[in-house]
């Protein structure tokens, strides 16, 4: 089972890169007098460009394939990997940014957002594949996080 951001998700990116792109022609067409001016237009143009291709990256590239034992997923701007389940040694649930965070015995974490198809499958893979006591605290913000009890 593939994970992967839906088909209306990939549109974002594609508007983020045009607001970028219209954030650069107006700075460039509009370029202020003073020194200040300049330095904050330029940090505006800059932070959107980053922005856009960064949120392009994380929509376009991300993957993560569910199996029984391990996890192999696909980021933005890194190589394939591949993690065992019982490698997890911490999951967490922001509710900032509406994503679990597994971190690995490597060191390694990945961000799984709950708008990524598959986030049934992928709840029960890791109720089956993990102990309970490393992934209850995460599933319990969750459910708050969505309105259920705490």
């Amino acid at each position: 089972m593939k994970m992967t951001y839906p088909l209306l998700f990939k549109t974002l990116p594609i508007c983020a890169i045009w607001l970028a792109l219209c954030i650069l022609a107006l700075a460039y067409l509009e370029w202020p007098e003073d020194l200040f001016s300049q330095l904050l237009t330029t940090l505006v143009a800059l932070a959107s460009v980053v922005f856009a291709f960064k949120l392009s990256g994380e929509v376009f590239f991300k993957k993560i394939k569910l199996r029984q034992s391990e996890l192999s997923y696909t980021q933005a701007w890194s190589r394939p990997r591949t993690q065992r389940w019982q490698d997890v040694v911490e999951v967490d649930y922001s509710p900032l940014w509406h994503s679990f965070k597994l971190r690995f015995a490597n060191g390694e974490q990945l961000n799984v957002s709950i708008i990524l198809t598959h986030l049934r499958e992928f709840l029960g893979l890791m109720a089956h594949e993990l102990p309970r006591d490393k992934y209850i605290d995460a599933v319990n913000k969750f459910s708050g996080a969505m309105g259920g009890d705490k």
